[in-house]
């Protein structure tokens, strides 16, 4: 199961780096490449809109639906409540829709299948 915060149980909606949400003030910051497939760049965004099932953020990279990505997110304490180390996932791209013609960005739309659990260190 995911262990997404609680308070995304719901979806957050952030538009120009500003939360539609009233305990929070900034939107997620990830970054994402494909799992297997070197079609992609690693890349840095912030997310536009994100729940406990996915996440939807834009990009100027060619993705395809379909497309497997591991996602890295660094949730804000605003959200959690306390820092939290990085946050691992892999998700499908689902959707994938051109934003704008001018500078050539989509939107791009992925499921959260599995997070990716960290290994304790040796000792």
């Amino acid at each position: 199961m995911l262990q997404l915060p609680k308070k995304l149980a719901q979806g957050m909606l952030c538009r120009d780096t500003s939360v539609v949400m009233d305990t929070a003030s900034s939107c997620v910051p990830l970054r994402f490449q494909a799992t297997k497939e070197p079609v992609l760049r690693e890349e840095s965004v912030s997310s536009l809109n994100i729940s406990s099932h996915g996440v939807y953020f834009a990009t100027d990279q060619k993705v395809r639906q379909g497309l497997m990505v591991h996602l890295h997110l660094k949730m804000p304490k605003e959200i959690v409540g306390d820092d939290v180390e990085e946050s691992s996932f892999t998700g499908r791209v689902v959707h994938v829709e051109p934003l704008s013609r001018q500078n050539g960005k989509s939107g791009v739309g992925v499921q959260f299948l599995f997070d990716e659990v960290p290994r304790p260190a040796m000792k």
